[in-house]
């Protein structure tokens, strides 16, 4: 509810002060789905409480670049990587803390490119601090570890610090 909440007043904000008639959003690395529908459920209830001609359309749709049908994922509804100057806004929410270095880099410039001139992104991450208290974890890096979850599988994770994401995100654009 809480994600739901930050994100609805997020996007109003975003559509307002945009002032197009056709908006995009794209949730990028949307998982299971779950966030794209608390996306489109905050862009419905947006619209709602807005005048019948000021209604933009607005279109929210998902990539995730590793999505796997066998798990029951909801699938993605763009597939491969979206066109260049294509999206208004963009959320990336809690996926660059478990990519590596490499991909990091690749993605915050894919996400760079496929935003409009004007257009915004919104990146969240793990806070270096919860990344580093994990119970379970094998020290790899500054900041990064190997986590063990309740189910036995190990997954990466690279904390960040506020300053560490922007000094990221800058170097890329």
């Amino acid at each position: 509810k809480t994600y739901g909440k930050l994100f609805k007043g997020l996007i109003e904000a975003q559509i307002q002060e945009s002032g197009v008639k056709d908006y995009n959003i794209l949730d990028w690395g949307s998982g299971w789905g779950y966030g794209t529908d608390v996306l489109r459920s905050g862009v419905e209830d947006t619209l709602n409480s807005w005048e019948k001609g000021e209604k933009p359309n607005v279109n929210v749709n998902s990539i995730e670049p590793y999505y796997n049908e066998d798990k029951g994922e909801s699938p993605p509804t763009i597939i491969g990587k979206p066109e260049d100057n294509s999206q208004d806004l963009i959320v990336n929410s809690v996926v660059l803390n478990v990519l590596p270095e490499s991909e990091r880099v690749d993605m915050l410039n894919d996400i760079y490119n496929a935003l409009k001139e004007g257009g915004s992104a919104i990146v969240t991450v793990r806070r270096e601090r919860d990344v580093m208290n994990t119970a379970t974890k094998v020290v790899v890096g500054p900041a990064e570890i190997v986590a063990t979850n309740s189910q036995g599988q190990q997954t990466f994770q690279k904390g960040f610090t506020p300053e560490s994401l922007k000094e990221r995100a800058l170097s890329i654009v």
